[in-house]
């Protein structure tokens, strides 16, 4: 889960910018990134691109990837000006466990960095609920509030 900014940038439509994510020494991952103008999310092996929210840039958002290994799924929770979205995708064969967190700037696919500033990220052991993840939206909201950050 983390507080991110992202500056006005051109971003390839081929490219994949990622945000945060695991990924394993096989190639094995689930990512969140900007991709075609909008906030994607991915896991491999086999798992499409699936593009979800509109990017913003220049503003301070809330994004959350949630991993949960039993159900299978992978979840892409954003907060955007208050209004919580989230999408759910189920993995297709991957378990993602022994994997590396990547966080900020992570260079992905022979592209080339993005820019992008973090202001928190918060790491959790297990996947959280979406009510879970909008109290720690809300508590996020307070703490980076004292930073002068607006989210």
């Amino acid at each position: 889960s983390a507080v991110v900014r992202v500056p006005t940038q051109t971003l390839t439509t081929t490219g994949l910018f990622g945000l945060f994510g695991i990924w394993s020494a096989s190639s094995a991952g689930a990512i969140a990134y900007y991709r075609n103008g909008k906030i994607n999310v991915a896991g491999s092996a086999g798992q499409v691109h699936t593009e979800t929210v509109n990017q913003q840039f220049d503003k301070w958002i809330h994004v959350t990837l949630s991993i949960d290994n039993v159900a299978r799924t992978l979840i892409l929770t954003t907060v955007i000006d208050g209004v919580i979205t989230t999408n759910n995708y189920t993995l297709l064969s991957r378990v993602y466990s022994n994997a590396i967190i990547g966080i900020g700037n992570m260079f992905v696919a022979s592209t080339t960095y993005m820019l992008a500033e973090y202001a928190e990220v918060v790491i959790f052991n297990e996947p959280q609920t979406v009510a879970e993840i909008a109290a720690v939206y809300q508590r996020a909201k307070k703490r980076v509030a004292l930073k002068s950050i607006a989210i």
